[in-house]
């Protein structure tokens, strides 16, 4: 039980890692887009 509920916390928090990470990169390719507009 202990290891199932440590690996749902690690898949967890990695989830949001990823979302955080992908967030960011979106920021950057906009700034790009925007960018290349110019």
């Amino acid at each position: 039980m202990g290891i199932i509920a440590n690996y749902q916390y690690l898949s967890d928090k990695n989830l949001k890692n990823l979302k955080l990470f992908m967030r960011k990169k979106l920021r950057f390719l906009k700034k790009l887009k925007m960018r290349m507009k110019g």
